[in-house]
């Protein structure tokens, strides 16, 4: 380092000791998803195409192409994260279960701010309980969500 707290660079060769790739797999600028490929992630994912199939689709459009499976995932999430608006997780949770009629409760802290549990359960569940009430199965065991936190779900079973 010089006196100037500056880094210097001195090119002595200025040869490659190699060939350049022909793809330059895996490097984040190269294989960055151009807006028509985002567009089509966007409108394959509305009819809920598995991310490996989006991908092949996209491959044997551009082969190319050197986009990946995480690409997908994550432009998956991005479209996905856009259409909640300033909505957060738990937010965008409540709506979905509130726009698809499932009966829902929750219970926060003394806070009012986090949530300490929530219920929520199918309609047709519902009905399947108050026609057949005399089985139903609990199960907690191994059932955790990306914070780490324990699920309970619940099983019913049907005399049929």
């Amino acid at each position: 380092m010089l006196a100037s707290k500056k880094w210097r660079c001195t090119v002595i060769c200025g040869l490659h000791n190699h060939e350049l790739c022909a793809k330059s797999q895996g490097h984040p600028s190269i294989c960055r998803l151009n807006p028509e490929e985002k567009t089509s992630i966007r409108d394959i994912s509305l009819n809920l195409v598995q991310p490996k199939n989006i991908l092949a689709t996209l491959k044997r459009k551009e082969p190319d192409s050197v986009s990946n499976i995480r690409q997908m995932y994550n432009q998956r999430y991005h479209n996905n994260k856009a259409s909640w608006g300033d909505r957060s997780e738990m937010q965008q949770l409540l709506k979905m279960l509130d726009a698809n009629k499932y009966a829902s409760r929750y219970r926060t802290c003394v806070d009012k701010v986090m949530y300490r549990d929530i219920f929520w359960t199918h309609p047709d569940s519902i009905k399947l309980f108050n026609t057949f009430p005399t089985m139903l199965i609990l199960d907690s065991t191994y059932k955790t969500n990306k914070y780490r936190l324990p699920l309970f779900e619940m099983v019913g079973v049907t005399s049929t």
